[in-house]
């Protein structure tokens, strides 16, 4: 999905509402955040420390001062957003508020100028099972009411189709149970796709397969001619190997090489042909 880039405001609030007065302000700040549409995440002190929490809601002022906080839209969430690195890299809650061991003292944040991004839910379609978004031009245009790229998943079972039902990001309800010619034709394209997939995958295993295969036969053929080195130069081969993974000779693997056995290898070593390296003591 096009990353498109919302500028909106955020606000930085913290009260004390054992005082009256600072109580009545954080109750009708409260209802104000309701008013937009905003629901409020809390999180429980326990998950942060105060120089984690205090170095967060220092970046959280410091965007409320500049009067802007950029939104990015790649990935869309039901209660959160990613902002972008002019906004120091963020996940922002439309609204949070920290749940101190002191539960007099109320701080969060919370975003404003929210109407583009609420239209974005709104507008924005997502299968319940891989995650893929769909643009409701895209959904309309193609008149499509499930998923149609996960059919192929080896993980995906029939007793999950239920989940490729495309649904708006803001609707965070139960799945509607699919009736029985949903039930009928997912299934059928289900077992066609599957056999697809499972066609494509196994013919990517043998690909991937031949080249193990031929890459094990060159390491193979590299250990051989490099052992076959050794021992027509008369090197004691029994502690030295080869770690195909890095493509490279070990010395003193199994017994680390002193001073006088590295400076010997060194200079009988100059003509390898292959990568290696002396583990010393």
């Amino acid at each position: 999905m096009k990353n498109k880039i919302v500028k909106t405001g955020i606000k930085y609030y913290q009260f004390d509402i054992s005082d009256k007065e600072e109580n009545k302000k954080y109750l009708a700040l409260c209802d104000e955040i309701k008013a937009i549409g905003l629901k409020k995440d809390t999180h429980h002190w326990i998950n942060f420390t105060y120089e984690s929490n205090k170095a967060f809601m220092d970046k959280i002022k410091t965007m409320e001062k500049r009067g802007v906080c950029e939104i990015e839209t790649k990935f869309i969430f039901s209660n959160q957003w990613n902002t972008s690195d002019k906004s120091f890299n963020l996940r922002v809650y439309d609204w949070s508020e920290c749940e101190f061991e002191n539960t007099d003292i109320k701080e969060g944040y919370y975003l404003t100028d929210v109407k583009e991004l609420f239209q974005l839910r709104q507008d924005t379609f997502k299968c319940g099972y891989c995650g893929k978004y769909y643009t409701r031009a895209e959904k309309e245009k193609e008149n499509i009411t499930f998923c149609n790229s996960c059919l192929d998943s080896e993980y995906l079972t029939e007793d999950n189709l239920i989940l490729l039902r495309l649904r708006r990001i803001n609707d965070d309800g139960d799945f509607i149970p699919l009736n029985d010619i949903d039930k009928i034709a997912l299934t059928e394209e289900y077992h066609k796709k599957q056999i697809i997939g499972r066609t494509a995958r196994l013919k990517q295993k043998i690909i991937d397969k031949k080249k193990d295969l031929k890459k094990d036969l060159l390491n193979a053929e590299k250990e051989y001619k490099a052992f076959m080195w050794l021992i027509n130069n008369n090197v004691n081969y029994d502690n030295c190997i080869y770690y195909n993974h890095y493509d490279e000779f070990c010395f003193g693997w199994r017994n680390a090489l002193s001073f006088d056995e590295e400076q010997d290898l060194k200079e009988v070593l100059k003509d390898f042909p292959y990568k290696y390296k002396l583990k010393t003591q």
